[in-house]
């Protein structure tokens, strides 16, 4: 459980390492990935839309940062770690969801066989030694469900930053695809003018019509 801090803290580390290399360096980031990475982008479920091609994302964000992973060794191994722990409280979890549900069943057990005791003087005493043993085991569980629910937070806030780390590293990518893209898909004229010529066309039809 000690590790999720230490993870917590190299995502924001990293997070702000990386922005302090975004305000110096706007397009260090795009060179960090392939180059194919926005070429991915523009040819994610491309459609035809009559005589256009068209566009339809899916999820760029994880695109973009999957090619930040194959250009970042330190990128790599942040997530590596947490991909590890994430495997290792769900083990964790469905070991202690076993311990629970072992010493549960044992109890109701024990209690059932205690039924079966027709001494009153030794029932009596065998039911305080069951109740004071399940005393016992329900102060460990509940010491044991105080740190799964703080861990469950811990969890929560590491997912956070992961995303935050996530978004703020590919914005620049996304900026920049933006202003390599941006005048071919905004220039007009030449849609304008054809549309213009197509009018003009028309309207000499009509009057010869």
């Amino acid at each position: 459980m000690k590790a999720i801090p230490v993870i917590v803290l190299s995502i924001l580390l990293f997070s702000c390492d990386q922005k302090e290399t975004i305000q110096n360096e706007p397009m260090a980031l795009l060179e960090m990935a392939p180059t194919n990475a926005i070429k991915a982008v523009e040819s994610s479920d491309s459609f035809e839309y009559g005589s256009f091609s068209r566009l339809q994302y899916s999820d760029d964000v994880d695109v973009l940062y999957e090619a930040l992973l194959a250009k970042n060794e330190r990128l790599r191994s942040l997530e590596s770690s947490i991909e590890k722990l994430n495997s290792t409280v769900a083990d964790q979890k469905d070991d202690w969801i076993a311990f629970k549900s072992r010493n549960e069943d044992y109890y109701l057990a024990a209690t059932n066989y205690l039924e079966s005791i027709t001494d009153s003087t030794l029932k009596e005493e065998i039911a305080q030694q069951i109740e004071g043993s399940q005393d016992r085991y329900k102060s460990k569980r509940d010491q044991g469900e105080d740190k799964w629910s703080k861990l469950s937070n811990q969890i929560n806030q590491l997912r956070n930053n992961q995303i935050a780390l996530k978004i703020t590293l590919t914005i620049p990518i996304i900026e920049s695809y933006q202003g390599a893209k941006s005048e071919s898909v905004v220039d007009l004229k030449p849609l304008i003018d054809a549309q213009v010529e197509i009018v003009s066309e028309m309207e000499e039809l009509l009057e010869l019509t």
